[in-house]
């Protein structure tokens, strides 16, 4: 199928989708590097206010250029219109367990590869169990993670791992505040984190059935265990610093590349 942009945004006058239209117009005009871009959503009105928000924030007169597709996860043929025009989509509308599957159906249906922020494990492997094999057979990219909660943790494990000197069994992460100007900024959450935690905790039971259905084998148990603290303090030259632990599927998503690296090279698990 012919695919006239190369990158749709998804949701792109979300929280995140704001945050990626800045980024996506800087990767497009590098120099030596055509790529045509676009963004969608329900409201051609807030698509055209995001686009002037981003012309301000990048420096240029303005955006008018840039197609707005009109989608909406309630219309499933807005949705696959949507997918048919483009290479990629860069999925942005979450939470996926309730609004992502029905766009990653239309990727495959449209031969358009799939990329979103989530880290909800109940979405990624309800997506993986269901679609895999319609996704291979059509060529079809559906990448998850690629968002905060799981790339410092995922690429960070792999770059521990690639520069330890031994066996690397466990590994510690930690996220702090940075300080500018005095002022200690924390890490915040916005509405689609919030919402997308109570759908996992909701539906926890769910994703149980699925992993005794997706994983028919589990992983080797790893030696020593890690004593995990729970509210400890650090050291530091400056100041004591307490830490505090932080919830959330950073596990989840650094245990779906290990036990791919386990299933696929024979690696041990860290």
């Amino acid at each position: 199928m012919a695919h006239c942009l190369d990158v749709i945004v998804f949701g792109a006058t979300g929280f995140t989708g704001k945050c990626t239209l800045p980024y996506i117009y800087k990767f497009a005009n590098t120099e030596k590097r055509i790529l045509t871009w676009g963004i969608a959503g329900r409201s051609k009105q807030k698509l055209k206010d995001i686009l002037n928000e981003t012309a301000k924030r990048v420096g240029v007169a303005d955006l008018n250029s840039i197609p707005i597709i009109i989608a909406d996860v309630e219309d499933e043929e807005s949705i696959k219109k949507m997918t048919a025009q483009a290479k990629v989509i860069v999925n942005c509308c979450g939470p996926y367990l309730i609004y992502g599957e029905i766009v990653v159906k239309a990727c495959i249906e449209t031969g358009t590869h799939h990329l979103d922020i989530t880290a909800e494990p109940q979405f990624m492997e309800k997506i993986e169990l269901k679609y895999n094999k319609a996704a291979e057979d059509k060529g079809v990219y559906i990448i998850s993670a690629c968002g905060f909660g799981s790339v410092p943790t995922d690429l960070g494990a792999l770059y521990l791992e690639k520069h330890f000197e031994g066996t690397l069994n466990s590994i510690e992460i930690y996220l702090h505040g940075c300080e500018e100007g005095g002022i200690i900024s924390s890490p915040q959450f916005h509405y689609g984190t919030w919402a997308s935690a109570v759908e996992a905790i909701g539906n926890f039971k769910e994703m149980i059935v699925l992993r005794k259905e997706l994983y028919t084998s589990i992983l080797p148990e790893r030696y020593p265990k890690l004593s995990l603290k729970w509210i400890h303090k650090m050291n530091d030259s400056e100041r004591p610093k307490w830490a505090l632990p932080l919830f959330g599927p950073l596990d989840d998503v650094v245990n779906r590349s290990q036990r791919y690296f386990y299933l696929t090279d024979k690696k041990r698990p860290i």
